[in-house]
């Protein structure tokens, strides 16, 4: 048995471990964004350097210095693939729904795809969505499912129906490259909105950006 014994008093520094929510983001954010980005104490796990690798794969210059993530953005403008390219994202289902609408900014064939756990988790209606606002998107397996294949040549932008008893995500994913569209684009959220606070995250990191997102 051990005994705690409470103190009186403390005086310590804590350092508080960083989000991977906001790490996503805000990597996705930066390398969107115009110029040089410095992520500090970035949150480095497998599941935010698949980030990482998709976006390096599409033309953003990243690299970890120590606890930090140096960035270089693109101001939208991703690189377009001569050939097709297979974009592996394992089992980070944060990843592929927000990257998926990312790669259709860009340019050329894409394959999305993970893990077989990745593959049974349900894309469509952010697929669907992508294909309201000008996105050739196609789940190639079987439907509502990844793989996902973008013949990309960026978002003609518009308004888009999401069900909000779904994942989040979709709509935070459409949010980080709505700046970035031909056009504006208006986000209709049907139903209840679940996990409400991962959008709040969302747009406060693309407000830290110099994004502007009207609610």
């Amino acid at each position: 048995m051990k005994e705690i014994r409470p103190l009186s008093s403390i005086d310590a520094t804590v350092r508080i471990p960083g989000s991977k929510s906001i790490t996503h983001r805000a990597v996705i954010a930066s390398g969107l964004a115009s110029g040089q980005s410095v992520l500090k104490s970035f949150l480095e796990c497998e599941d935010t350097l698949y980030t990482a690798s998709v976006l390096g794969e599409l033309g953003v210059d990243v690299r970890i210095k120590g606890e930090d993530l140096e960035v270089v953005g693109t101001g939208g403008r991703l690189i377009s693939a001569p050939t097709k390219r297979d974009l592996y994202l394992g089992n980070s289902g944060t990843s592929f729904r927000l990257l998926l609408s990312v790669v259709a900014l860009s340019g050329g064939e894409f394959l999305m795809t993970g893990s077989q756990r990745m593959l049974e988790r349900p894309i469509g209606s952010l697929v669907d969505a992508l294909n309201r606002l000008g996105v050739k998107a196609t789940c190639v397996e079987q439907k509502d499912c990844p793989p996902v294949l973008v013949k990309a040549d960026g978002i003609r932008g518009g308004r888009v129906s999401i069900p909000g008893d779904q994942s989040s995500q979709f709509i935070s994913s459409l949010l980080l490259c709505g700046p970035y569209a031909k056009t504006d684009i208006e986000i209709t959220v049907t139903g209840e909105l679940v996990s409400k606070p991962y959008v709040d995250i969302t747009i406060d990191v693309m407000e830290e950006f110099g994004a502007r997102v009207d609610r």
